[in-house]
């Protein structure tokens, strides 16, 4: 197959921004993250906080500026990552490690690190495809040191900071102006779980905070909330996040939360009640098993415990 008949590069302020069509699976066009691990295997990750866009580069859902905020270092596929030096196509995971690898020396600056795979999925270790056509790949790595050269991204990232999700988020961020994305959590703790269930990873990853496990859905018996699971749009979070690190609140709390959107979710339990279901949409798509147990607080330790097995069942049966 002719390389312009497999590959279609659209220009923009930030070089070649690839679309696909069928060779890599009928991608519009796609987007490599990595989930970074320190050296000494401590569970810690590595987030860069990234410039407000001017005007937005991306698509569909997508389509207004990126605000302000940490996330996983990483960026959309280039030509670059696509062909050898002879103009060969590669391979679509030699592809997205290309991208992974420039996309996390570009933005970080470390230079000494290893992708992790994943047993079941290969090199990827979450794949997610939204509506509009774009592909995002969320990969492992491990630093093997900390050597670095100068950040080359400067234009889109600030700085950089390593994170314990076994604190609480109002802890890591107490002081800070700017949260991480919501997507970036989730894909980050999907990932992090894959990798204690990974021997090849060999990771020590300690336990996340309960309040990180809002970007998921919340499963409940408070007849307050709806029946099923109640999933926090990405709105809701940032603004019951920034609730939370004002207000001091360490753990998980249900009086809190439904005092902040009480009103959001009177109006979820409304559309259940005239047998609308409201599902909304996430940016990593996972089967309903995988929700925050909630009960009161003499109970949070049970639920939370049922939740980690639950979890560990989905994990060991999960096919993407």
């Amino acid at each position: 197959m002719d390389l312009l008949q497999t590959i279609k590069h659209l220009k923009s302020d930030r070089g070649d921004v690839v679309l696909t069509n069928n060779a890599y699976g009928g991608i519009h066009s796609m987007t490599v993250q990595t989930v970074l691990l320190r050296p000494s295997m401590d569970g810690l990750v590595y987030w860069v906080l990234n410039r407000q866009e001017t005007k937005s580069l991306r698509q569909g859902i997508h389509s207004t500026p990126k605000l302000r905020g940490w996330g996983n270092p990483g960026g959309g596929v280039e030509l670059v990552d696509c062909v050898n030096e002879h103009g060969v196509l590669h391979s679509f995971e030699k592809t997205v490690a290309s991208c992974g690898k420039r996309e996390l020396v570009d933005e970080t600056g470390f230079t000494h690190f290893e992708f992790k795979r994943n047993a079941a999925l290969e090199l990827p270790f979450i794949r997610y495809n939204n509506p509009y056509g774009h592909c995002v790949i969320t990969l492992l790595a491990q630093l093997y040191d900390d050597q670095s050269i100068p950040v080359k991204e400067v234009e889109e990232i600030m700085c950089g900071a390593w994170f314990d999700l076994s604190l609480s988020p109002v802890e890591s961020f107490q002081g800070r102006a700017d949260l991480p994305y919501w997507s970036h959590v989730r894909r980050t703790i999907t990932v992090l779980r894959y990798a204690t269930q990974d021997a090849d990873t060999n990771n020590t990853v300690r336990a996340i905070h309960s309040l990180w496990n809002l970007v998921f859905p919340i499963v409940t018996q408070d007849t307050r909330f709806p029946r099923g699971q109640y999933l926090i749009s990405p709105p809701d979070w940032y603004h019951i996040m920034r609730m939370l690190i004002m207000n001091r609140v360490h753990t998980l709390d249900l009086d809190f939360i439904y005092d902040h959107l009480g009103h959001r979710i009177e109006e979820r339990r409304r559309q259940e009640n005239d047998s609308q279901l409201f599902e909304e949409k996430s940016n990593v798509l996972l089967p309903k098993s995988d929700s925050l147990y909630v009960q009161r607080p003499s109970e949070q330790e049970r639920m939370v415990a049922q939740y980690e097995e639950d979890y560990r069942r989905w994990a060991e049966r999960l096919t993407i």
